[in-house]
């Protein structure tokens, strides 16, 4: 069974953990000095949603509020064997609900070759930039915006459909 719920300051090294693990970047698999620490200040300032299963968390959704208003959606991870069962869904529902309701847009850069992170990102909403920033095309990626929705975004068969309809 998995849970999607508010990341708790207790969460703050397993959410460490897997985004070394879920990025499988060899030179990340060494301590980071200050990630612990950057998880809490997130966990305490930002948005974080965690998919946790009895066994410890398995995916994080983070964004963080930015000049101007908007969110930025910073993590959408999943360790690399719950992929593929619609944990990052859940995540970004959850996300994209608590923003709504905060009436803020969201966006994302996205690299450009991860497609399926970019038809995930549009099917909940989020359209490409026709002007995109030139540190966007330096570095292959995406910027992509998501207006607040005036009623509160859900996927078919989101499982916060049944409590909040």
């Amino acid at each position: 069974m998995i849970s999607i719920e508010r990341a708790a300051k207790t969460d703050s090294l397993a959410l460490e953990r897997l985004d070394r693990i879920a990025w499988d970047n060899p030179a990340l698999n060494k301590p980071l000095n200050d990630a612990d620490f950057t998880w809490r200040v997130w966990i305490t300032h930002a948005l974080v949603y965690t998919a946790k299963t009895d066994s410890g968390v398995i995916g994080a959704a983070l964004a963080f509020p930015v000049i101007g208003g908007k969110f930025c959606l910073h993590k959408l991870i999943i360790h690399p064997e719950w992929r593929k069962r619609r944990i990052a869904t859940c995540l970004l529902d959850a996300l994209l609900h608590e923003t709504d309701t905060l009436g803020n847009a969201v966006f994302a850069n996205i690299f450009s070759d991860n497609v399926k992170a970019i038809q995930l990102f549009e099917k909940h909403g989020f359209y490409r930039n026709n002007d995109q920033p030139d540190s966007n095309r330096l570095t292959n990626t995406l910027l992509l915006t998501r207006q607040a929705s005036k009623k509160p975004y859900f996927s078919k068969n989101n499982y916060l459909a049944s409590i909040y309809r």
